[in-house]
């Protein structure tokens, strides 16, 4: 028996080559990624005589230079295109993102507004329910923390800062207590109730009373 020989087949290498008789226009359209295009510098053999290389014209105007340029030129019109989407969508996205802050600057504003209505409603009420003591003076302010349930009913009521004077710290506590409930509380919405009024600091002096 012959012993067996193995045959191996002839290895090839593929090479991408542009021919001379396509145009400049057409090369520049031959399968190139963009990755590559953008990434890494390509190297294009274009095939061909004499005439290919450009005998007797200027260097920039032969084949290969104007396929280095038109591809050149195709890689830059990308760059600007890119760059133009980005600040496009960089515009956008300020823009949003201001519209975004003036509507929550507008809604703070509207909370507010509504908050200082029904805190002056709070005030109000307890000048109406208070009782001067005897050693009440005008320079006097007791600050009180009240806190509130949604029905606008009062659960709690503590002095956080004292005027110094006991009779007077008291009579704004029972003011407080006398006013029992906040019938209007009930019309907020759940969200500034939370936000302003489930507590409540008052600060209340008897400057603008007749004493």
């Amino acid at each position: 028996d012959k012993p067996e020989t193995e045959t191996k087949e002839p290895q090839t290498t593929e090479t991408a080559a542009v021919d001379s008789p396509l145009d400049v226009e057409d090369a520049t359209n031959i399968n190139i990624t963009e990755q590559q295009l953008i990434s890494q510098p390509i190297t294009i053999l274009a095939l061909g005589d004499s005439l290919t290389e450009g005998l007797g014209v200027e260097r920039d105007g032969n084949y290969p230079a104007q396929l280095e340029a038109k591809l050149k030129a195709k890689q830059e019109a990308k760059r600007k295109a890119d760059q133009a989407e980005a600040e496009r969508q960089r515009i956008a996205t300020e823009f949003t993102e201001t519209l975004a802050q003036e509507q929550a600057d507008i809604s703070a504003q509207e909370d507010q507004q509504v908050a200082n209505s029904f805190m002056q409603l709070i005030r109000q009420r307890l000048s109406q329910n208070w009782s001067r003591p005897p050693s009440a003076r005008r320079d006097m302010e007791t600050m009180i923390e009240i806190r509130l349930v949604p029905t606008g009913r009062i659960v709690g009521v503590n002095v956080v800062k004292s005027s110094g004077d006991q009779a007077f710290d008291r009579s704004v506590e029972q003011a407080a207590f006398k006013a029992e409930q906040f019938e209007e509380i009930k019309q907020l919405d759940p969200r500034l109730f939370e936000k302003y009024f489930r507590v409540v600091k008052v600060a209340f002096s008897p400057e603008d009373l007749r004493l």
